[in-house]
């Protein structure tokens, strides 16, 4: 059973793997969703993206434009047509409002998936860290189940001999206690 999990982890992290343009896809269009809460203020979607673009540097899913397509909301018709539309403040190297000629031009994507390509090596060591975790974990539970089935087949097996041992000291420590109190009783006698 240990044996199917740990191969269907395994064979789940080549798939994801081969998988990267596909998934780099989806964080697009996610990010882009993304921003479209952001207009409406949803809380978390502000703070993931206000977190992702100030770790990374980054405006927008592609670039700094994203915010000036209109059916994102975050800038009207009248303030794209003018060149007047901000962006937001985390798109700006001070982490304050600035135009948009001023905001980092790469977009979060991009510099995510750039960031992935520089890192490769160092997610591929995490990933085989993990993976020896794993492998440590089974082998861990493998040996505990096998000496819990040791644990009691010996029980089974030779169990009575110790509660044969217990019973015989219970035994001897009332003979003890008897001794005891006949002794006293015989030392009452003789004063």
């Amino acid at each position: 059973m240990l044996t199917a999990i740990f191969l269907c982890i395994f064979i789940g992290g080549i798939i994801v793997w081969s998988m990267a343009e596909t998934i780099q896809g989806k964080v697009k269009q996610l990010y882009f969703h993304f921003i479209k809460m952001r207009v409406s203020n949803t809380g978390s979607s502000f703070f993931a993206l206000e977190t992702i673009e100030g770790y990374f540097r980054c405006c927008g899913v592609l670039s700094r434009a994203d915010y000036t397509v209109q059916s994102l909301g975050w800038c009207d018709a009248k303030e794209i047509h003018l060149e007047k539309c901000a962006p937001p403040a985390s798109c700006c190297p001070s982490g304050l409002d600035c135009d948009m000629t001023e905001s980092y031009e790469i977009g979060c994507v991009k510099k995510m998936a750039i960031w992935t390509s520089d890192n490769t090596a160092t997610l591929a060591g995490a990933w085989v860290l993990i993976w020896l975790v794993i492998v440590f974990e089974i082998v861990a539970v493998a040996h505990s189940v096998r000496r819990l089935n040791l644990q009691a087949r010996w029980q089974k097996l030779y169990g009575h001999f110790e509660e044969e041992e217990k019973l015989k000291a219970r035994i001897a420590k009332k003979q003890k206690a008897l001794t005891q109190i006949e002794m006293d009783v015989h030392v009452q006698d003789i004063g």
